[in-house]
């Protein structure tokens, strides 16, 4: 949680804690897991995205800095993370795919100012200025249509319900990304699935 200030790792096996010790410069930190071995470190929270990220290598309790400045997104991506990184000034997006150590497996620029909406499988939704566009993860660009503004996969199944900005429905099999309109009675702003996927 971004007010804290102090964190620990509890060895419930060995029964022992050990502190984690963060760096002068960190403030209001948030912490993740990335794997049983490393801890990522997003050095301070802002209103969008944050400033800074680090990993934490618990054995040998060491930092790496991996981003230094400002980003507007972050998350793990299989044993990768996907970094975003919208400039105000350019109107220009960068998204990019580093390892835990800091080293950049791929990189794009698109010239348009674009926002994370969702994963689907291995692939990534974006809303951007005028369309939603679907990125793999070698950074390969397939347009998806109008902005999303809902997606609600069901449960256990390869299928959701897909709702646009302009207000159409479709289901969507979410292996082909093929769609089936929907007639409904207004714009949903939310969907709930039956948790057997059967309905919503």
């Amino acid at each position: 949680f971004w007010l804290d200030n102090r964190y620990y790792i509890l060895d419930i096996q060995n029964k022992s804690i050990h502190p984690i010790l963060l760096p002068e410069f960190i403030d209001n930190p948030i912490l993740i897991w990335l794997n049983n071995e490393t801890i990522g470190l997003i050095h301070s929270m802002q209103p969008i995205g944050g400033d800074g990220f680090s990993t934490f290598d618990i054995n040998k309790n060491t930092f790496t800095q991996i981003i230094k400045g400002p980003f507007t997104h972050l998350r793990k991506y299989d044993e990768d993370l996907l970094v975003i990184n919208e400039d105000q000034t350019s109107k220009n997006t960068t998204l990019s795919f580093l390892t835990f150590q800091g080293e950049t497996i791929h990189q794009q620029t698109l010239k348009n100012r674009c926002i994370f909406k969702t994963k689907i499988g291995a692939l990534i939704l974006l809303n951007c200025e005028a369309e939603s566009l679907i990125i793999d993860n070698a950074l390969k660009i397939t347009p998806f249509g109008d902005l999303v503004s809902l997606l609600a996969r069901a449960p256990g199944k390869e299928i959701a319900v897909l709702v646009t900005r302009d207000g159409e429905v479709y289901q969507i099999n979410l292996n082909t990304l093929a769609r089936d309109p929907i007639i409904l009675v207004d714009t949903p702003l939310e969907i709930r699935w039956l948790p057997d996927g059967s309905g919503f």
